[in-house]
């Protein structure tokens, strides 16, 4: 049994509740050791405890109260700390109050042009689409909400240029008027909090080792993996003396990688971080065989879709052997991260008139498509749980997404079209196929 004794201090959000890391002992420990979760790996001192108390990231609860594996600590909007399930504590009957009133909560905020009031101005929607999530049913979805924020207004859609932007802006690019909305699924990580929220669709709580098939590294990932990222990566300076692990910019990547340094402070010289996916598959094209990449599943997938011609275009010189480079990822080679990590649209954090906006229009394209649009994961049938699978990004149920965007007396409606459309078993086969469903003005 576990104990939870301390949780890490942040501000709560007004639209939603928010895991926390938090700290734990074990009954009947012979030491007094403390522990991320409820995991029982890389145990720290009270020196190290209190320290983090010292600097303000930790707070102690009053009195230490059980914890189980199924359960996380959160964190209300009132800014209260609750030991509750770990996928959904809202509805977890049996939550249990471990602190109140830890943080204010945050008061709202207005900024200077809401992203709504801009399109009275521009007369369109200005949209960005990267292709990073591999699917039809997504898209279709996808294009539907972007469809009903445009249609509020009565303006058309205007696809922009992808490559202008890198995905750690998108929050301070819709600020600044450079694009009004992005298609694809948008992956909080904590950096990325301080300009931006997402009405979320989704979770992240994997990511992926990205090692080329012949290193010898992969052995030593294969036979440590469940020990945890920052063990591997311990192991793979002991296996390779020029080892380094690169990742790309906030990612989720970035995310696991920073965390393992903190847990294992000799390994932050050896990560390498880069802005770009592309600089980043060049960076291990030169020494694949002694560097790793961590990322998300849908970054690796780009990883693997990089080009020679591609980094041309970017200036970048192409390693020898370049092309006939084969990479190994995916679920074999993947690790948990410390905390799962909110999916979905990005907004600004201050735009609550936009995110409204958003939110209303997530409600409204399942209206739409309920009817001829598998949301839930249904055997032998392509859905939008499915296509975000494949990018590790687990959906909401459709339960909780009809009770998170649509009214009482919506939902009764929906459910029954998404049922008859499972039961029915038929496919819409007249509907844009690829990746880019939304026409280009």
């Amino acid at each position: 049994m576990s104990w939870i004794t301390h949780f890490a201090k942040r501000p709560p959000e007004n639209d939603g509740w928010i895991e926390v890391d938090f700290v734990t002992i074990k009954e009947y420990s012979p030491r007094q050791l403390y522990y991320w979760g409820v995991c029982d790996q890389n145990p720290f001192l009270q020196a190290e405890l209190d320290v983090r108390v010292v600097e303000g990231e930790l707070e102690a609860i009053s009195t230490p109260l059980p914890v189980n594996s199924g359960q996380s600590a959160w964190l209300s909007p009132r800014g209260d700390i609750w030991i509750a399930d770990e996928y959904n504590p809202i509805l977890d009957g049996k939550r249990l109050l471990a602190k109140e009133g830890v943080c204010a909560p945050a008061s709202a905020q207005e900024i200077q042009q809401s992203v709504a009031e801009r399109l009275g101005l521009r007369k369109e929607l200005a949209v960005i689409q990267k292709g990073y999530v591999y699917g039809e049913e997504y898209y279709k979805f996808a294009s539907a909400v972007a469809k009903n924020a445009a249609g509020r207004f009565g303006y058309e859609i205007n696809i922009i240029d992808s490559e202008l932007f890198q995905w750690d802006s998108f929050p301070t690019d819709i600020t600044e008027g450079l694009f009004d909305f992005c298609i694809e699924p948008y992956f909080l990580t904590a950096p990325r909090r301080t300009a931006g929220r997402v009405v979320q669709i989704g979770t992240i709580e994997d990511v992926t080792a990205y090692v080329h098939r012949d290193s010898p590294l992969l052995e030593a990932i294969n036979k440590h993996r469940h020990e945890g990222l920052g063990k591997v990566l311990l192991e793979c300076v002991g296996h390779v003396r020029a080892f380094e692990c690169g990742f790309c910019g906030s990612t989720p990547g970035a995310a696991a990688a920073k965390r393992a340094a903190r847990d294992y402070p000799g390994l932050v010289g050896k990560l390498k971080p880069f802005v770009d996916h592309r600089q980043l598959r060049q960076w291990i094209g030169i020494d694949p065989r002694n560097r790793i990449i961590v990322c998300d599943i849908g970054m690796a997938e780009m990883l693997d879709a990089v080009t020679a011609e591609n980094l041309k275009k970017k200036s970048l010189p192409v390693p020898e052997g370049f092309e006939g480079q084969r990479f190994h990822f995916g679920t074999l080679l993947s690790f948990s991260m410390p905390t799962r990590l909110e999916v979905g649209y990005v907004y600004p954090t201050e735009d609550q008139i936009w995110a409204e906006i958003i939110r209303d229009s997530v409600g409204r394209a399942l209206l739409e498509i309920s009817g001829w649009v598998m949301w839930d994961s249904c055997e032998g049938s392509d859905s939008v749980s499915s296509d975000l699978a494949k990018i590790g990004v687990t959906a909401l149920n459709f339960t909780e997404m009809c009770e998170s965007y649509l009214d009482a007396s919506e939902r009764s409606a929906v459910f029954l079209k998404q049922q008859s459309f499972r039961d029915s078993g038929s496919r819409v086969l007249d509907f844009p196929q690829g990746r880019n469903l939304i026409a280009r003005k």
